[in-house]
């Protein structure tokens, strides 16, 4: 398609104009001379905005009340000769004008003035091969380097052949893990997943450690087996007791009784007296075998903790050296590359290229492959660091002896508690016989129940006794299911551990296949790319300093971005190159038009895009000069 004529009435601050054109034009004049009121007309009949992107722009003139804008450009298509109208009309009646009613402005259309509604001339342009939904990115210098990095990346990446994230994987042959999942989601959902899911991770097993320290603090140490066992002889004794109870009702003693309560309690008040020091003793002796108790499981957890911190050492250690070789392996392949020679030929007429492109297509190539093997030696030395720090410093194992020390003393201790655990018997004792003398007279005063009445009380004492101790112990005892639910839950927790430490493992090992197989997509997708667009060219990712890799779209001509560069003149060839590469692409010859080409000297006002280009450029002439 080639513009041959632009015909201007009523528009913005054009009156009537006519202005031809043949193959490549410049529009120069002063500012406000209207060389831009011409690439607004274009851009306005074809897609409702001006030069400036502005949508249904205001085209009506200041110095007309009432008016009807219009734009008529005449085409050369294909050899065919072509108009296109577009114009705009108050809609009102003669009477509405006359009663003040609102102004109705519609759009109108021809196309070989034949009228045409807005779907028929949009048919009109599709039927003469115009992509009405591309015209603004195929003939606007500006759209493409104005859009957001990810949809200038959509664009582009819609130029290549079909590389997907799954047959990128699946040629990679190390990224089963991520193939597998791709056949249901993709990269970036992949990504979001496992990013997550390792953040999850590694918090909670930040936090385990603590609650296991936290929960083993909380147990308590006793020793059930002993307990349960004078328990169970002190139910045994009871039961007896009772039942000799049963077996003699008690009677009505009166004062003999009374008699007979003291002096029980005096005896008893002796056993009592007799036994406190073994008691306290016994008390110490408990207190002391739970501290050996408690250091014995101490020193246990810290030998055992320092062995699987030495195997952990140990198993790191071994697959860093794999990683090493691994690297060394990858060295030597991209050391044996070497640069295809046929590659330096035109891809267009087949010729060889230049002698100084040919040595730069080698340059580039070759330190590309010094970059690789610079990176690969980075990242062996950084190994080799860490396998050197590893193996200088082995973990520091316990001696097992303590251990061995310390359950010499449990035995020794237990040992004692059961020496102790055994009452004083104090009937014996002269004090004790005087008393059961004293006894012996009140009951030889009393009739035959009186020995049963003193028996009974006796034995109700015993019981009582007996039964206080036995609810003690089952005290004790009832600490030992506290300990059984901490012990529960601290190997809950450690299986937790596991899972979280194998959970972040996974997500990790997920994470750089997916980093590989976008480095790899990226790379093959840049190449593509590259390939429709002959000054510039894309840098479609980019290595952070953390050695990741981002996906990123920055053109880039003579090895500066677009937009840093200080020669603008450049900047604009390489705006124009985007244009005609994406017109190439979708097969579409479209005039462009290119506003501040002041820049441009005169070698370079001699661009040839491959399209008809006019250009409009600032100068000291206060009318338009069509050249």
């Amino acid at each position: 398609m080639q513009i041959k004529k632009i015909i201007l009435s009523q528009f913005k601050g054009i009156t009537n104009a006519e202005f031809t054109f043949d193959g490549n034009t410049v529009i120069s004049g002063q500012n406000g001379s209207g060389k831009t009121t011409v690439a607004d007309a274009y851009f306005w009949l074809f897609t409702d905005k001006d030069y400036s992107l502005k949508s249904n722009p205001e085209i009506h003139p200041d110095f007309l009340e009432e008016s009807e804008p219009s734009v008529e450009i005449v085409c050369d298509i294909d050899g065919k000769e072509v108009s296109f109208r577009k114009f705009q009309k108050d809609s009102r009646t003669k009477k509405q004008r006359e009663a003040g009613a609102p102004v109705r402005i519609s759009n109108q259309y021809e196309v070989n003035s034949v009228p045409k509604s807005q779907k028929d001339f949009d048919a009109a342009l599709t039927e003469y091969g115009i992509d009405k939904d591309k015209f603004l990115l195929l003939t606007h210098p500006e759209i493409f380097t104005g859009m957001k990095s990810a949809d200038c990346r959509k664009i582009l990446f819609g130029m290549t052949n079909d590389v997907t994230d799954k047959s990128i994987a699946d040629s990679m042959g190390n990224c089963q893990e991520v193939s597998a999942l791709l056949d249901n989601y993709t990269a970036e959902e992949i990504t979001a997943l496992q990013k997550r899911t390792k953040k999850e991770a590694d918090q909670n097993l930040d936090n385990i450690p603590q609650q296991i320290i936290g929960l083993e603090k909380a147990k308590v140490q006793i020793d059930v087996q002993s307990i349960t066992a004078d328990r169970d002889a002190l139910q045994s004794e009871i039961d007896e007791v009772e039942k000799t109870i049963k077996e003699n009702p008690l009677p009505d003693m009166g004062d003999l009784n009374q008699k007979i309560a003291m002096f029980e309690n005096q005896k008893k008040a002796l056993e009592t007296d007799a036994n406190t020091e073994r008691r306290e003793k016994l008390q110490t002796a408990r207190e002391e075998l739970a501290e050996i108790q408690r250091k014995r499981s101490d020193a246990e957890y810290e030998f055992q903790t320092a062995i699987g911190a030495e195997e952990e050492r140990n198993g790191r250690i071994e697959q860093l050296k794999k990683d090493y070789q691994s690297l060394a392996d990858t060295f030597q392949k991209v050391k044996a590359i070497t640069f295809d020679e046929s590659s330096n030929v035109c891809k267009y007429c087949g010729q060889p290229l230049p002698a100084d492109k040919a040595d730069e297509n080698r340059n580039k190539f070759n330190a590309e492959i010094e970059r690789q093997k610079l990176d690969i030696n980075r990242q062996a030395a950084a190994i080799k660091k860490q396998i050197k720090e590893l193996e200088s410093h082995p973990v520091s194992i316990p001696d097992h002896s303590a251990i061995d020390d310390l359950s010499k003393q449990e035995e020794q201790k237990k040992a004692e508690v059961e020496s102790l655990s055994q009452p004083i018997d104090v009937t014996g004792s002269d004090e004790y016989k005087a008393i059961e003398f004293e006894i012996a007279k009140v009951r030889q005063a009393m009739d035959a129940l009186d020995f049963a009445k003193k028996k009974r009380e006796e034995l109700e004492s015993e019981v009582a006794e007996k039964r206080r101790q036995v609810n003690f112990m089952n005290d004790q005892i009832a600490k030992e299911d506290v300990n059984k639910h901490i012990d529960e839950q601290i190997a809950k927790a450690k299986e937790q551990q596991k899972q979280y430490a194998q959970a972040s493992a996974n997500a990790e090992k997920i994470l750089d296949q997916l980093s590989r197989i976008s480095m790899e997509k990226n790379r093959l997708l840049t190449e593509q790319v590259n390939s429709h667009f002959s000054k510039v060219k894309f840098k479609l990712f980019e290595q952070l300093k953390n050695g990741e890799y981002r996906d990123t779209c920055v053109p880039t001509i003579d090895g500066k971005v677009l937009g840093e560069s200080a020669n603008t003149a450049r900047e604009i060839e390489a705006k124009l190159d985007i244009v005609s590469g994406l017109q190439g692409f979708y097969e579409q010859d479209l005039p462009v038009f290119l506003d501040n080409s002041e820049s441009l000297d005169s070698q370079n006002s001699k661009i040839d895009i491959g399209h008809q280009l006019i250009m409009l450029r600032v100068t000291d002439d206060e009318k338009l000069i069509i050249s």
